[in-house]
């Protein structure tokens, strides 16, 4: 009653008084547009709050949120590991520009995604400038959801010269300052899954915020390595393949002929500094360097077996 009968008042004042109303409205939707927008300064208690929030973080609600995240982390099905096997690498000399980056992201990234090249990077850059992209102990997740995909793509950046990142106030959008990054995960899942979403971006905060991250990032020799430093230490096993002990029996036998646990399997295979992703016909020769993926219990199986002895 209380909305309706005030539009019934309205109503009653008649046509004249009501299109007057509307013309001034209209003016006044002019008169900001054209004049007070580019000239307005907000100001008020909530901007000092939120300044003062991200000055002093509250390291005891930081640290209850990460046990949170620990603990209701990925689920089974989550594809994290797979994810993380599959994803494009970008491995940087020289020191660069977050801007040049994205050009080149979004070239790799049009191959997978249902957008231009220049969508691609319009996205990333536009979330970036409101705040969007975590950055943290050298470390930037540029990340957005998008239709036309079955499952998340990643692709990895790492520059031991480091990536200027401009910073921007959320609030006000304004350019503050720029940050030094070593690492940039990129991160597009399918529009549907946001929860999904959500559960990576928090596992990698999560593998960020180890102490060892960093160092194994910098240490890592070839893509091969790079991916394993993100993968969970648990659910991964880094496997020689080598004639004089265990691994022997692995030697010129076909992926499909070897019996690995349930829920594990070879996701990567170096070799001479290559990498391949391997099919049910590969053949393993000695001195390949397996990555094997699974749930915790299948890993520990299988690194049992191959060190017996």
């Amino acid at each position: 009653i209380g909305i309706l009968a005030p539009v019934l008042l309205i109503l009653e004042m008649g046509a004249m008084p009501i299109l007057f109303s509307l013309g001034l409205i209209f003016a006044a939707l002019i008169w900001y547009r054209y004049y007070v927008k580019d000239r307005i300064e907000r100001n008020g208690a909530i901007y000092n709050v939120f300044e003062r929030l991200g000055r002093r973080s509250c390291e005891g609600l930081d640290s209850e949120l990460r046990a949170i995240l620990k603990e209701k982390g990925l689920r089974k099905e989550d594809p994290f590991d797979e994810i993380v096997t599959k994803s494009m690498i970008i491995d940087l000399k020289e020191r660069s520009e977050f801007e040049d980056i994205v050009k080149d992201v979004s070239r790799l990234l049009s191959d997978k995604l249902p957008f231009t090249t220049t969508e691609i990077a319009t996205q990333i850059l536009e979330g970036t400038r409101i705040g969007a992209t975590p950055v943290t102990r050298g470390v930037a997740l540029p990340h957005f959801r998008s239709e036309g995909i079955t499952a998340p793509v990643m692709l990895l950046v790492r520059s031991k010269e480091g990536v200027a990142i401009k910073a921007y106030n959320p609030l006000t959008a304004q350019e503050e300052d720029a940050r030094t990054v070593n690492a940039i995960f990129f991160l597009v899942s399918p529009e549907d899954n946001p929860a999904q979403h959500l559960r990576i971006l928090a596992q990698i905060a999560e593998r960020v915020d180890d102490e060892n991250f960093m160092k194994e990032w910098f240490s890592a020799k070839n893509e091969q390595e790079l991916k394993e430093a993100l993968l969970r230490n648990e659910r991964f096993l880094s496997l020689v393949v080598r004639e004089d002990d265990m691994t022997g029996q692995l030697v010129n036998k076909s992926v499909r002929d070897i019996s690995l646990p349930e829920g594990s399997l070879i996701a990567m295979i170096n070799r001479d500094d290559n990498i391949i992703i391997p099919k049910g016909d590969t053949i393993l020769d000695n001195r390949d360097r397996l990555t094997i993926i699974g749930d915790p219990k299948s890993i520990d199986l299988i690194r049992r077996r191959f060190s017996e002895g």
